[in-house]
């Protein structure tokens, strides 16, 4: 099962360019490959991890550690914060809030 604290991001993010398999031609009649990016976040014992997933266990993390009331105490304080436009951006925020424990300097209890 995974944790919060198993979960907890270390050092930076990455993001890189990976091949998707097709090719194109170049207007010299080259082949290049086809890539798109993807962002990964390296976890303390799970290792690097596809944004998308560590937002997905993030979740799953907080349902089962019953720390809910938390996540949204923080995703109401985000909602006051102007450069996140959509609800995924505002959750999204909100669990990387609750994973370095940002919450805490805003005097946020759990």
């Amino acid at each position: 099962m995974l944790t919060l604290r198993s979960l907890k991001q270390k050092g930076v993010r990455e993001f890189r360019a990976e091949a998707t398999g097709e090719y194109t031609t170049s207007r010299n009649g080259r082949r290049i490959p086809v890539t798109r990016g993807v962002e990964y976040i390296n976890t303390e014992e799970n290792g690097r991890m596809p944004v998308e997933k560590w937002y997905e266990a993030m979740e799953e993390a907080v349902k089962a550690e019953g720390k809910t009331p938390l996540l949204e105490k923080i995703i109401e304080h985000c909602r006051r914060l102007a450069w996140l436009r959509t609800e995924e951006d505002i959750r999204h925020h909100a669990l990387e809030c609750l994973d370095c424990e940002a919450y805490k300097a805003w005097g946020i209890e759990e």
